[in-house]
């Protein structure tokens, strides 16, 4: 209450701030926020989003939305055979031939699977932000995610990807359906998410708008 500015990282939290704390609407500014992934392994170049690859990135399974994702994914797997999900950061107890877990990786070993997939997917059940949508977005990914938390202000319907309602079972089906069955509509969604991510989410970006908002507000309290 007595800061002169305070800044988020998403639209939603800034909602929070004035509806439920009642901070007045001038002090509150979302900034975005960067990611801290090296550049080096940012790797969009000759990207093939034919291969079927949906990639799941999150050490809490549950919260992230992986039992959605593996029941969706197990309707869809007979009409798709040669697709293949992959979970990165945990380690569910999964049997299924076209579905891989392959636990925790490194940054540079988690880079080569983003550049691999040809779809992002996380349905949370609830998330403060998610990282990871980020870093999918700019490795030019197209991602299916819900419409809870700070998503929405990362993935924009129909423009670099698709949301769901958590636990949509059909809904994610149906999305990454269309998405296996259109390499091209994953590659406009992919360049979309990635020009957001360079416009909004890195820390240069969020450095100016920090700076424009201070030097504003000096100049108000000076008067």
């Amino acid at each position: 209450s007595n800061a002169a500015l305070i800044f988020t990282r998403s639209t939603n939290i800034s909602r929070s701030l004035i509806e439920q704390y009642g901070i007045t609407a001038d002090k509150v500014k979302c900034v975005y926020s960067g990611i801290n992934t090296p550049a080096s392994v940012l790797e969009t170049v000759n990207k093939d989003y034919s291969n079927e690859v949906i990639l799941f990135v999150g050490m809490d399974w549950k919260r992230k939305g992986g039992p959605t994702l593996a029941d969706a994914f197990k309707r869809i797997s007979n009409k798709h055979p040669n697709a293949i999900l992959k979970i990165i950061g945990c380690n569910p107890k999964i049997s299924h031939p076209q579905i891989k877990v392959l636990g925790k990786l490194l940054i540079n070993e988690l880079a080569q699977h983003y550049h691999k997939a040809s779809i992002f997917c996380m349905p949370s059940v609830n998330e403060p932000f998610g990282a990871v949508f980020v870093e999918a977005m700019e490795h030019a990914l197209p991602i299916v995610a819900t419409t809870t938390g700070a998503i929405p202000d990362m993935v924009r319907d129909g423009w670099n990807g698709y949301l769901i309602e958590p636990g949509d079972v059909d809904g994610l089906s149906a999305a990454l359906g269309r998405l296996l069955s259109d390499p091209e509509q994953c590659r406009k969604f992919g360049q979309n998410g990635k020009s957001q991510a360079d416009k909004n989410y890195n820390w240069q970006a969020v450095g100016e708008k920090i700076k424009k908002a201070v030097l504003e507000r000096l100049k108000e309290l000076s008067l």
